[in-house]
């Protein structure tokens, strides 16, 4: 593919996880809100933080696939990312939405593949603009027979051995890893990029077949690298913008608007996807909107004509050069392309410091607009905050703790120390009552909060094993220190399957946020020493607004089994 087209050498991705770079390639943006968030929406609400409720999208803001849409073209995604559930602002900017699993031993590029082509043949000859976001290069690298291009038979026990090290508690530390293990670590990667080269040729294939390879722009990128033992890691995410992560590819294919057989070395961005494609297209942004990118087409005919600097999070990357500007770290990269060896403190101070000028001047009004584009009004829809977004006090009224997973011992061992226990996990942040507990003084949960009117629950989930129905009256809260603390006005059981335990939301009716300000006193008055609970989440719910639709138990389980397989969830 990239032989019929354009092979863009250097380019690079602006931040270094999916969660933060597909905000700003679907905006051309370089800077944004999420488009999505990074759980399941297991309560049928968005997860929010008070950081993230404030955030909006600034009014030139606009979406690729909305432009394609509102051209006249059909847009679907077609994905296989647990992460992009239907509520999300990613995928409801497209018309259509496919989803498929990745909790299976047979990759499922083939079924999505053919289903993306079934797609194709059913819209003809309508226009359509699909993004189609595989999973199959991606961690923790399943058996694939390409394997077999790699190594030689009789070598399936070393690559199991690999892959188990690596899914194992410390496997992303490449400290523990031996040079022969990590070659076996690098082909599981190589074959699993060879896998899914074969079925995007598959898919171009499907094209030609068609007969619409020769009026489909075709692109070919990535969100982000990985790191295979560079910097002590085998892993992407939250890092340093090294080399390996946001190095990407990038080809462009398209006869008759795209010229077969150009590679460009000058530095490109994916910021630039959008505004290219429109420009290949011969689409018009919508009035009063604007992108932060270029359109690369005219490198296609000046390939010299390339960006000379690209600034990602918080570095400066230049052709010679790559400046780490809150790390202090300098690399040469035409001696030293791995970046192994920092030689800030041999770089005069005033380079650095014109560099680090450079990035602020370029970012400064980027960073601004998002900074100034605030809401104002409450969030149309619910949602609902973890208990770890929340000031609460007194600090001796509970112990923290950090799990993925329920504890399992506080069934059979209750810890000693307060009645409520936190778990701290970024994907649990739930408050535990611990059995045999006795009334403690009550808890205050503060945060910042847009100022407006909310219906505001508490989530009650029941332990395991321990059957609790609460009736109301032994949670009661107060939203003022003036107040008097005060039953719910109704609970809510929240069914799932059959198999599930029911969940309950305490509804305390309508609570005035003023000033910017929230806060909840809770006070819990056990009616049985065997009660026992989490209590997981407040909810924030606009009077008269869409109501909630939790997920069921079973499809729960499949988002955590998606997602395990992935390697977001041990």
């Amino acid at each position: 593919i990239g032989q019929k087209g354009v092979v863009f050498l250097n380019n690079f991705v602006p931040e270094t996880e999916t969660f933060a770079v597909l905000p700003l390639i679907m905006s051309s943006r370089y800077f944004s809100r999420p488009i999505f968030q990074m759980d399941t929406w297991g309560w049928g609400i968005r997860k929010e933080t008070p950081g993230t409720v404030w955030q909006d999208f600034d009014d030139q803001q606009v979406l690729l696939p909305s432009v394609f849409s509102a051209a006249g073209y059909r847009t679907a995604i077609f994905h296989n990312h647990p992460w992009f559930v239907d509520q999300t602002v990613l995928v409801r900017s497209f018309e259509e939405t496919y989803f498929f699993p990745t909790s299976v031993k047979k990759p499922f590029d083939e079924v999505m593949i053919n289903t993306l082509l079934d797609w194709i043949r059913e819209e003809q000859p309508r226009p359509f603009f699909i993004y189609y976001h595989v999973m199959s290069p991606h961690q923790p690298f399943p058996p694939q027979a390409e394997d077999s291009l790699f190594v030689k038979p009789g070598v399936e026990a070393a690559l199991a051995v690999a892959r188990e090290k690596f899914l194992a508690p410390g496997g992303g530390d490449a400290a523990n890893w031996s040079e022969e293990e990590l070659y076996y670590f690098r082909v599981m990667y190589d074959s699993n990029l060879a896998h899914s080269d074969r079925w995007i040729g598959h898919l171009y294939a499907g094209l030609e077949d068609l007969g619409l390879a020769a009026d489909t722009i075709f692109i070919i990128t990535s969100d982000h690298g990985e790191l295979l033992g560079e910097h002590g890691r085998l892993a992407h995410g939250d890092f340093p913008p090294w080399e390996a992560i946001i190095h990407v590819p990038l080809i462009m294919a398209g006869p008759g608007r795209i010229p077969a057989g150009v590679r460009i070395g000058d530095l490109t961005g994916s910021i630039d996807i959008f505004p290219t494609l429109l420009d290949l297209a011969g689409l018009e942004l919508p009035s009063g909107k604007e992108l932060d990118g270029i359109s690369l087409k005219k490198l296609f005919t000046s390939p010299e004509s390339g960006r000379k600097t690209i600034y990602v999070k918080n570095a400066v990357r230049t052709e010679d050069y790559k400046y780490l500007i809150d790390r202090d770290l300098f690399f040469d990269l035409r001696s030293d392309p791995g970046e192994r060896e920092n030689i800030s403190s041999s770089q005069p101070d005033t380079l650095k410091t014109r560099l680090g000028e450079e990035y602020d001047r370029f970012m400064k009004p980027y960073r601004e607009r998002c900074e100034e584009a605030v809401r104002v009004n409450p969030l149309p829809e619910p949602f609902y905050f973890p208990m770890t977004a929340f000031t609460i006090t007194p600090r001796t009224g509970y112990q923290p703790f950090a799990s993925e997973k329920f504890p399992e011992h506080f069934l059979i061992e209750p810890p000693s120390g307060p009645a409520w226990h936190l778990n701290t996990s970024d994907r649990q942040g739930y408050l535990v009552w611990r059995p045999g507990s006795e009334a403690p003084p009550p808890l205050k949960l503060s945060c910042p909060l847009i100022d407006g009117v909310y219906l505001v629950s508490v989530l009650i989930s029941p332990l395991p094993e321990i059957p609790f129905s609460p009736s109301g009256g032994e949670f009661r809260a107060r939203f003022s220190d003036s107040e008097s603390f005060r039953s719910p006005a109704s609970v809510n059981r929240v069914p799932g399957d059959e198999d599930e335990e029911i969940s309950y939301y305490l509804n305390y009716g309508p609570v005035e946020v003023r000033e910017g300000s929230f806060s909840i006193e809770l006070d819990y008055r056990p009616t049985s020493s065997d009660s026992a609970f989490l209590a997981r989440h407040l909810k924030f719910s606009p009077p008269g607004g869409l109501p909630a639709q939790p997920a069921g138990e079973k499809e729960l389980r499949e988002r955590v089994n998606n997602l395990r397989s992935l390697g977001y969830v041990r």
